[in-house]
């Protein structure tokens, strides 16, 4: 109670003023009434200043945030924590989220990367077709004297777009190129469901089968063939079921 200094001073000369009554035989009853009144006030005043000390004390525990906190106590449990702390449950979660959310941008990462190069790939594979076509057209104008050499180049270039039409990933970048094979006069053989021609198929696997319905008939078009005016520029490679022996193939 240290911070109502002004009070309790008071208290202390009031005290040491206060008259001490002595015994005396010639007292009367007016003096005793005298100096109980004295002392009823010197109560009063004590414990008014009592009140005052009490009321000190409650504004200082009620003092702004921005004074030093109280030791201990309500403050003391709001503390935030603090480096060497006993993490919480909701501080693992927080930190698991968190892990969580690193992997999927990872992840998010790693599929725009080969999102953008398989973008790459399809624009380079787009401009060649371009090209192609540019140069098929360019050829069809030339006159008789360049249709030996415009041949060659023809059928160059025809390769390799049955090559890339074969590896690409791309099934609408495929389809482009053979729409321009196609075009350009070719012919694609894709024979699942029909009969084995070996003189346009190759065999690549035999497939048994018990159903004499199916002999000799196309299981599977591994890779197409294409001809050109007739004549078979590749053969196309097929699986075709089998019932007896293997003959008559080309393998």
């Amino acid at each position: 109670m240290s911070d109502s200094p002004h009070g309790f001073g008071v208290l202390a000369v009031l005290l040491r003023a206060s008259p001490t009554p002595t015994p005396s035989p010639a007292v009367t009853s007016a003096p005793a009434s005298a100096s109980d009144t004295g002392l009823l006030i010197t109560l009063i005043v004590i414990i008014v200043l009592l009140a005052v000390g009490v009321a000190a004390l409650l504004l200082q525990l009620r003092r702004p945030r921005g004074q030093a906190p109280v030791r201990g106590g309500y403050e003391s449990a709001r503390r935030p924590s603090r480096a060497g702390d006993k993490p919480t449950e909701l501080d693992a979660r927080e930190a698991e989220l968190n892990a969580r959310t690193s992997g999927l941008d990872a992840r998010t990462a790693e599929l725009d990367a080969r999102t953008a190069e398989l973008d790459a790939r399809t624009a380079e594979l787009e401009a060649r077709t371009a090209e192609l076509e540019a140069r098929t057209a360019e050829l069809s104008r030339r006159g008789p004297a360049d249709v030996g050499v415009a041949m060659v180049q023809r059928d160059v270039l025809a390769e390799t777009c049955m090559d890339v039409a074969d590896l690409v990933e791309n099934d609408a970048l495929a389809e482009r190129l053979k729409l321009g094979l196609r075009r350009a006069g070719y012919e694609i053989l894709a024979p699942t469901g029909g009969r084995f021609d070996p003189e346009v198929h190759e065999a690549f696997e035999r497939r048994p089968t018990d159903d004499p319905a199916l002999d000799r008939v196309v299981a599977a078009t591994m890779r197409p063939g294409y001809r050109l005016d007739g004549q078979t520029i590749r053969y196309a490679k097929v699986v075709v079921y089998g019932v007896g022996p293997r003959s008559g193939w080309r393998g």
